[in-house]
């Protein structure tokens, strides 16, 4: 039997450190323990290098716009430069504008003057045009010397040359190369085509040319005044083709027996125009018109300055070169009505004073009373398709001709009816004649 182990002793001192045996095998891992607390944010490192441009991302939507801030007052005009420009188009350098008048080219609109005269609301495009005008105004010129002498109102010339020694002639209108080239002083004349109107004399008037033949004769030519007329210098045709028409039909009826019924008439043509009274109220009306726009364009024109805060001394300077440019447009309408008005009383004058041609036809309303479809309405005014009446000729003839064919048919065989009971009556005759003889011979003496 063990006894009680006895009371341990005191530990002896450690004896040195033997020598460290091989390690022995590394034992199973074990399970990984609980993470332990996050320690404190270690100091932040240098910034690396920047990475390339991310991909950029859909355009926001757009806003909306603000609103348009009111205008700007307008300057005072420049300075006019010079009138010999580059021939270029590139930055304008032959351009000017002035007096309502726009001029584009070299030594275009060289004369009209930035002050007095009357010359306004004139464009010219292309070299030389209007170069010489100086008191003209309403004129439109286009092409290398277009009304390049032109001095009065109211041309229109577009082409080489078209009315390029016009001086003093009004409302012409010339569309060709050297169309109305020679006109001088002639007014009121259209010539349409290359060289149109190209051999007409300084001052003729009122006239139409369209084309030019190798004779210098339109192809079409006329007068708009005293005695309105057309020329057609080579055949007319109307187009009168079997594919143009449908419902085709014979003619029914007697065309002598409707021709009949027209009445022929001569007459000396009376075109209606409106009196000098009218026209000087249509005037006033329109000048009514003009002053009301100008002063709601002057009113506005003062709200803007003020909105831009210019100074009394501004405003008062602008308005003085508004009003002298108001007056100098409203005198130019009266030179320019005045004009018109002295125009009308010389044609008026030419017309009443002028030899009118007797003219032959029919009237409108008489012949629609037998051929309404020949009487066509325009401009509240009839008129007469004059060539429609031709085949109408023809059928007449033709009945005529049948009638006098049946006439003749029948008095021949009257005639020859007649010549028989003659020889029938000569023999009666003969034989009585004969038997009388005879009782003449038997009869005792």
């Amino acid at each position: 039997m063990t006894g009680v182990q006895g009371i341990t002793g005191a530990t002896g001192h450690t004896g040195p450190r033997g020598v460290t045996g091989n390690p022995g095998v590394t034992g199973v891992t074990g399970h990984t323990g609980p993470r332990g607390v996050t320690g404190n944010p270690g100091v932040t490192g240098a910034t690396g290098h920047t990475g390339p441009q991310g991909v950029t991302g859909n355009s926001g939507v757009t806003g909306a716009t603000g609103h348009t801030g009111p205008q700007g007052v307008t300057g005072n005009p420049g300075v006019t430069g010079s009138y010999h420009g580059t021939l270029s188009l590139n930055d304008l350098t032959d351009a000017r504008a002035i007096n309502a008048s726009l001029f584009l080219g070299s030594n275009a609109g060289q004369n009209n003057s930035p002050t007095g005269g009357s010359r306004y609301f004139n464009v010219g495009v292309g070299p030389y045009v209007l170069q010489n005008n100086s008191s003209g105004s309403f004129n439109t010129a286009l092409g290398f010397r277009a009304l390049a002498n032109n001095n009065y109102s109211g041309n229109c010339g577009i082409g080489y040359d078209a009315l390029q020694s016009n001086t003093a002639g009004a409302n012409n209108v010339a569309n060709g190369f050297q169309a109305l080239s020679n006109n001088d002083t002639g007014s009121n004349n259209v010539a349409l085509g290359y060289r149109a109107g190209f051999g007409s004399t300084g001052s003729t008037s009122n006239q139409l040319y369209i084309g030019k033949l190798s004779n210098n004769l339109p192809l079409i030519g006329g007068s708009f005044s005293p005695s309105p007329s057309v020329i057609i210098n080579g055949a007319f045709i109307h187009s009168s083709d079997e594919k143009f028409k449908q419902d085709i039909q014979d003619w029914q009826g007697s065309a002598v027996e409707k021709l009949t019924r027209l009445q022929g008439v001569s007459y000396v043509r009376n075109l209606p125009e409106m009196g000098e009274e009218e026209i000087q109220k249509q005037e006033e009306k329109l000048e009514k018109l003009i002053l009301a726009k100008e002063r709601k364009l002057e009113k506005e024109t003062v709200s803007l300055e003020k909105q831009k805060s210019l100074s009394p001394e501004e405003r008062t300077n602008n308005k003085a070169l508004r009003k002298e440019h108001y007056e100098a447009l409203r005198l130019q309408r009266e030179a320019h009505r005045a004009h018109d008005k002295e125009k009308r009383i010389r044609e008026r004058e030419e017309r009443d004073n002028a030899p009118m041609r007797r003219e032959y036809g029919f009237i409108a309303q008489d012949l629609k009373k037998v051929f309404p479809d020949m009487v066509l309405k325009h401009d509240g005014y009839l008129g007469i398709a004059y060539n429609e009446l031709i085949p109408v000729l023809a059928e007449g003839i033709k009945e005529l001709s049948q009638q006098q064919k049946n006439t003749v048919s029948e008095l021949k065989a009257e005639i020859a009816a007649l010549k028989k009971d003659n020889r029938t009556l000569k023999a009666e005759i003969k034989k009585i004649v004969k038997a009388l003889g005879k009782q003449g011979k038997n009869k005792p003496a």
